[in-house]
């Protein structure tokens, strides 16, 4: 039989091929096994992390992690522990934590550290430890591998490893115009001494730097106080905390948030100015809040002074708006002011124009006084007789009152009687009236008198007739009075008209 030397090369070849594809595919595959098994982050309705603390020890000393959960789902989740290894003994901090669960509310993280140690003698080592977590709500299960490395006695002797608990504490809501405190609560889990830790907080807002000592086992709490502008909006502020023990950065960093509330601060001024008949006040607002806010000023006036009050904002004389209740008149001032914005009223009580007309008025009545006539006559008429519906007879009277202290003689009294009626002396006329005719206005009646002495009042009558029934009514014009004053010259004044009517 003749060998096919050909044909035996390519199965050589591809058998080759075959193997490398293989080959290559389980190298994949074990990559992809070994990058699930050390991941220290698995998401299901609730996340795991763990911190390395110390996992290189002897026999008689004990490995310790620092796990973190936390709910990533929208229900509470009870999540429970499981660890099957005989070897090793297990216990977390606290307790509780292993036989009863962990509870947590949604969105909510717990940290706590475990110990692992061997309960029995073991090969010098590293041993991959399984760690089940599990959802009592759904099951589900989440296994991480935590390693430890048991040492030979006397190698890698070194110092222990950092390991720091922290903790951050800040108010949920917060008032800018106090410090705000952010508290740190460190512990130093290992018997190491950590020479310069430090902590720097920082956010868009702010940046702060501590800088401390932590003894071995050590439990610290530091307190970082933050100042803000006061008049800072409301707002929600982010901040993150980072820590560095010894030039080593620390996971994780922790991340807060705080919310700044808005609170209302109007500041008020007032002062006051005074010159002749004139009163100045002049009030300021400041808005030292962080949220926009509405001065609303109540201001006591009267109806008298209301006219003579005048408001002005930056020289711009506003419109006067009052309101009454059973306290007074109030003058409101009304304005929107925005954090930090400042705003000035003035109000000015001006006087002088009510001092010039008071000082007028005295001027005019002294002037009056001056130009009124000492004697007073007034004139008056009702109607006596009634004929056919209309006026028939009028009596007419006539008051004269000296005003003064003083005697005045010569005097002359004279009134019109109209066209259409004609005099009646009255029965009793003691006053010596004369009856004159005038074809152009009508009867004339005269008086002669001697004189008035010092506030003397004197009244004349007389009755007049009409010609014929007046129906619609009758105006009497004025009565004259002539006399002679102190100095010898005539004086004369008039009395008022009267109208007459049914």
């Amino acid at each position: 039989m003749k060998f096919n030397t050909k044909s035996y090369k390519n199965n050589k070849k591809n058998n080759k091929s075959s193997y490398k594809n293989i080959k290559n595919t389980i190298i994949i595959v074990s990559f992809l096994f070994l990058l699930s098994l050390f991941s220290n982050s698995v998401f299901a309705s609730y996340s795991i992390t763990f911190d390395i603390i110390n996992n290189k020890i002897s026999h008689s000393e004990t490995a310790s992690f620092y796990i973190t959960l936390q709910n990533t789902g929208n229900t509470t989740e009870k999540i429970r522990m499981n660890f099957e290894d005989v070897k090793w003994s297990f216990r977390t901090e606290p307790l509780s934590y292993y036989f009863s669960g962990i509870e947590l509310k949604p969105g909510e993280k717990k940290s706590f550290p475990i110990y692992l140690k061997p309960s029995v003698t073991l090969p010098y080592n590293t041993y991959l430890l399984k760690l089940t977590f599990y959802s009592e709500n759904t099951n589900e299960r989440t296994t991480v591998t935590l390693p430890v490395r048991i040492k030979l006695p006397g190698t890698e002797i070194g110092e222990y490893l950092t390991a720091v608990s922290k903790f951050v504490e800040v108010p949920l809501q917060v008032d800018p115009r106090n410090n705000i405190p952010i508290k740190i609560n460190l512990k130093n889990r290992n018997p190491k001494y950590i020479k310069n830790f430090t902590i720097i907080i920082t956010s868009n807002l702010f940046n702060k730097t501590l800088q401390t000592e932590l003894k071995p086992l050590e439990e610290k709490t530091l307190i970082a106080n933050i100042t803000l502008p006061k008049n800072i909006s409301p707002q929600k502020v982010n901040f993150k905390v980072e820590f560095i023990a010894d030039g080593d950065r620390l996971t994780p960093t922790i991340k807060e948030s705080f919310y700044i509330k808005g609170y209302e601060d109007i500041k008020k001024n007032v002062t006051e100015e005074k010159s002749f008949f004139r009163i100045t006040y002049k009030y300021k607002f400041k808005n030292e809040g962080n949220v926009n806010s509405k001065v609303e000023e109540y201001i006591k006036t009267n109806f008298f002074s209301k006219p003579f009050i005048t408001i002005l904002e930056e020289n711009n004389v506003l419109k006067k708006t009052t309101v009454n209740n059973e306290t007074g008149t109030y003058l409101i001032l009304n304005s929107d002011l925005k954090p930090g914005e400042e705003k000035e009223y003035t109000i000015i009580y001006n006087y002088i124009l009510l001092f010039w007309l008071i000082v007028f008025l005295i001027v005019g009545l002294f002037v009056y006084n001056m130009m009124k006539s000492p004697i007073e006559i007034k004139k008056d008429a009702v109607v006596v007789g009634v004929s056919e519906g209309g006026i028939s007879e009028i009596r007419v009277v006539l008051h004269l009152k000296n005003l003064t202290g003083k005697r005045y003689k010569n005097i002359n009294v004279v009134d019109i009687i109209p066209k259409l009626a004609e005099f009646i002396p009255e029965k009793d006329d003691y006053s010596q009236s004369k009856v004159y005719s005038n074809k152009n206005e009508g009867s004339i009646v005269k008086w002669n008198l001697d004189g008035l002495e010092k506030y003397e009042e004197r009244i004349l009558t007389y009755r007049i007739k009409s010609k014929l029934s007046i129906l619609g009514g009758l105006t009497l014009p004025r009565a004259i009075l002539r006399f002679t004053d102190e100095t010898g010259s005539e004086q004369v004044t008039r009395s008022n008209t009267v109208k007459i009517t049914l």
